[in-house]
C-alpha cells in the first residue's frame, strides 16, 4: 500500500492529513526495523546512572555496583567534586571539575561522588554523572 493509498483510504475519512499519515508510517517502520535515535551510547553499554546532582558542602551520593567494568563521565561546578571507587584500585579524584575514566570491579563495590568539605564553609556544587557498564 502506498502513502497515497493510505491517505485516500484512511485520511479522507478520518481527517488525517497526508503529513500526519507519513509521520505515523515512518514511526511504525522505525519500530519494525529496530531503528533508534542516535546516541553516544555504544550498543553493548548499559546506562547505570545519568543524573544531575546538587551536593551541599560535605554531602555525597553513592551508586552500588556489581562486579564489572564501568565508565564514569562527570562534570562539576564550583571547586569540583570528589570521586571514590570503593572495592577497586581505580583512579580516584579529590576535587575535579571533569572526570572521564574506566574502572574494573572484580567484586561488588560502589562509586561515591562527594562535595568535599572545607571547614563546613564550602559552596554547593552541581554535578552531572553518566555511569555506564561496559563489556
Amino acid at each position: 500500500m502506498t502513502l497515497r493509498q493510505v491517505h485516500l483510504n484512511c485520511g479522507a475519512q478520518s481527517g488525517i492529513s497526508r503529513r500526519d499519515a507519513a509521520a505515523a508510517l515512518l514511526g511504525i517502520l522505525a519500530l519494525l526495523l529496530g531503528c533508534k535515535e542516535s546516541s553516544s551510547e555504544r550498543p553493548s553499554e548499559t546506562v547505570v546512572a545519568q543524573d544531575q546532582l546538587i551536593l551541599k558542602d560535605g554531602h555525597q551520593s553513592s551508586y552500588p555496583l556489581v562486579a564489572g567494568t564501568y565508565r564514569l563521565e562527570m562534570t562539576a561546578t564550583g571547586d569540583g567534586a570528589g570521586i571514590e571507587w570503593i572495592g577497586a584500585a581505580c583512579t580516584n579524584a579529590k576535587e575535579t571539575k571533569a572526570y572521564d575514566s574506566n574502572c574494573a570491579l572484580t567484586r561488588s563495590g560502589q562509586l561515591v561522588i562527594t562535595n568535599p568539605t572545607t571547614f563546613g564553609l564550602g559552596k554547593t556544587t552541581s554535578v552531572t554523572v553518566r555511569l555506564v557498564r561496559t563489556p
